[in-house]
């Protein structure tokens, strides 16, 4: 039985779907929650690098009356296993492919936009349309090229800095989630509730720190561009006007890869509009679903 959670915060009353790949000698176990009707067009949820399923929480609620929401946690996320042979964002976009349905629309958020981009462009057949939220096709800059973003060599250096500074992973998130808020007072409603996700995590399920290193390292790496040019389906992304990865002044950019791309800007937002802007974020998702 599929049905939608209750309220917010009740990510546990999804259905969990699980599902074993056989690599070589090893078994990898990639989970999902799923809402709403089984009869609705499917959507995929694809959440950011140092994230899990539940910062999609929002997006799946905003969704789930109209859609069949598969909202996944990427391996060695939650219950999703880690497999040592994850070496590229292909590599985490074939991990999922065997729970994934035959067609759906896609939904990655940041590091989760790259998975999507490398599922839309190697299995056309399986993406009806992509929505990046976020995301880019190549977080880092490049001098070579001209490509802004940001500076190299990029994520994983700058939160080991913070890590050599005495903090943990858990103190660097909610840093993060401190400055997505930091403009925003009073704080509202949705600020609280993202601090209950966060502090709600099943200490069963710690993080996966070696899981998450190799995530930002891939992201550091990463480079979509040829793929994206050669997207067929729909691309839109929305990004926010504050957002500095990706930087508004590399849109253009973006945009010229593809002339497919739509680009819809959330004023006052920086990374995660879906929280800190959900009535804007839910009018434009409304406006591309239609």
């Amino acid at each position: 039985m599929e049905r939608r959670p209750d309220s917010l915060f009740q990510p546990n009353t999804l259905l969990k779907a699980l599902n074993q790949k056989n690599k070589g000698n090893d078994f990898m176990t990639i989970s999902s929650f799923i809402s709403g009707q089984a009869q609705n067009p499917n959507i995929v949820l694809i959440h950011g690098v140092l994230a899990s399923h539940l910062d999609m929480t929002p997006i799946a609620n905003m969704l789930s009356d109209r859609y069949r929401v598969i909202n996944i946690d990427l391996p060695g996320t939650g219950l999703s296993t880690w497999d040592n042979s994850i070496q590229t964002i292909d590599d985490f976009a074939d991990a999922l492919l065997p729970i994934l349905p035959q067609k759906a629309i896609y939904l990655g958020w940041s590091f989760g936009g790259l998975v999507c981009q490398s599922l839309a462009a190697r299995y056309p057949e399986r993406v009806q349309s992509l929505i990046g939220v976020t995301t880019s096709p190549k977080f880092i800059g490049e001098e070579s090229t001209h490509w802004l973003g940001l500076p190299p060599p990029g994520f994983l250096p700058l939160i080991g800095s913070f890590l050599n500074e005495g903090k943990s992973f858990q103190d660097i998130i909610q840093m993060f989630y401190e400055n997505e808020f930091s403009h925003i007072h009073p704080k509202p409603k949705t600020y609280q509730e993202l601090q209950n996700i966060f502090t709600s995590q099943d200490p069963t399920h710690p993080l996966n720190h070696q899981a998450l290193q190799k995530r930002l390292a891939i992201c550091d790496h990463a480079d979509l561009r040829a793929a994206l040019k050669n997207i067929q389906c729909p691309i839109d992304f929305i990004m926010g006007e504050k957002d500095m990865t990706p930087d508004k002044n590399s849109w253009d950019q973006i945009k010229k890869l593809n002339s497919k791309i739509k680009i819809h800007e959330i004023k006052d937002a920086q990374h995660i509009p879906f929280w800190t802007k959900p009535e804007a974020f839910k009018a434009a998702l409304d406006r591309i679903l239609g």
